[in-house]
């Protein structure tokens, strides 16, 4: 949890919610066909439904900072440095919008780049 101090009390941001903003965000990004289970990087890549796409984002805090991992799938033939960059901004900047947390780190993992609208 985050703290910040106001006059009036104290708001409190949890990890969860700022993972769930980020999969909105990267759900939104062009090139972005879907968010993946980071623990299943290892083996069977599969898309995360929209109501469980924020697993496929851990947010860790450390000294007031907040840093992010990010695991997706990108549409193949796209620029994979662009959408990454293009997604990385973007989060950095509707994060800063909308929470006011200093960002640290954003990483982006392109676990697969997705071929299957190409085959059909």
């Amino acid at each position: 949890m985050e703290f910040k101090r106001r006059s009036l009390g104290n708001i409190k941001i949890s990890n969860t919610a700022i993972a769930e903003i980020i999969s909105h965000i990267a759900s939104e990004c062009y090139g972005v066909v879907g968010l993946v289970n980071p623990s299943l990087s290892k083996g069977i890549i599969k898309l995360l439904q929209r109501k469980h796409q924020s697993k496929g984002v851990i947010v860790n805090r450390d000294k007031g900072t907040i840093n992010i991992e990010i695991y997706v799938v990108i549409q193949y033939g796209t620029n994979l440095k662009q959408v990454a960059k293009s997604l990385r901004d973007s989060v950095r900047f509707n994060l800063d919008k909308l929470i006011s947390l200093p960002i640290g780190k954003i990483d982006i993992n392109i676990q697969k780049v997705n071929i299957q609208s190409i085959l059909k």
